[in-house]
This record gives structure tokens, C-alpha cells and sequence, in this order.
């Protein structure tokens, strides 16, 4: 566990997430993990919104694939 954040909103499959540690080294396109729950990083501001990742994307990003 890096950081602890709140989910502050859900827009459908959208989560918005309020976090400081684990939000200041990502980018639009970033990986990060709720719950364990993998998710992309769609937009950056005070809060980060996320979209869960496909599976396809999470085994190519793991090397799984």
C-alpha cells in the first residue's frame, strides 16, 4: 500500500479519487490499484479520474501476455 484515497465520486465506470502520494508521480495513462482493482488514469487536477483497465491492457502492462 503506497497511499490511502477516497473515492469521491463515481460518474458510471468513471471514479473520481482524491489522493496525494500516489497521484503526484502519475500521468494521464498511468496504472494505479483500488481495492486491487487495476485502473488507467484519464485525468489529473486536485482529484484523479480513473477508468477500470481491460484485461487485455493489464496482461500486456504485467507481461502476461
Amino acid at each position: 500500500v503506497e497511499d490511502l484515497g477516497t473515492v469521491e465520486a463515481r460518474d458510471g465506470a468513471r471514479l473520481r479519487i482524491a489522493a496525494r502520494r500516489v497521484l503526484e508521480g502519475s500521468a494521464v495513462g498511468s496504472s494505479i490499484a483500488v481495492d486491487g482493482c487495476c485502473l488507467t488514469v484519464v485525468a489529473l487536477g486536485d482529484i484523479a479520474q480513473a477508468l477500470p483497465e481491460p484485461a487485455q491492457q493489464r496482461q500486456i502492462t504485467r507481461g502476461w501476455g
